[in-house]
């Protein structure tokens, strides 16, 4: 994808804008942009800032696992959760 990485599909805005998706937060993100990123197994994750990159960082499998990114509120929850102290 122009030298930015392998982004997968789920993370891209179907319109065509090439925007990658914040796993953690749910916000679009421009992947060239992007000043915080992860190289996970090989693909590059794009995110909002370093609170959702840390979090994101602390259990990815929970924020690659599809049915928790099918819950709308998951990314807020990640994210009170670690400025809260709670999970």
């Amino acid at each position: 994808m122009d030298g930015v990485g392998q982004i997968r599909d789920k993370q891209m805005i179907p319109d065509g804008s090439g925007m990658a998706k914040d796993l953690v937060c749910g916000m679009y993100v421009h992947p060239v942009s992007a000043l915080h990123t992860v190289d996970h197994e090989g693909t590059v994750h794009y995110f909002c800032g370093p609170l959702c990159r840390k979090t994101f960082n602390a259990n990815p499998a929970k924020f690659l696992d599809p049915a928790h990114r099918a819950s709308k509120m998951s990314g807020l929850r990640a994210i009170l959760g670690g400025v809260f102290g709670r999970s």
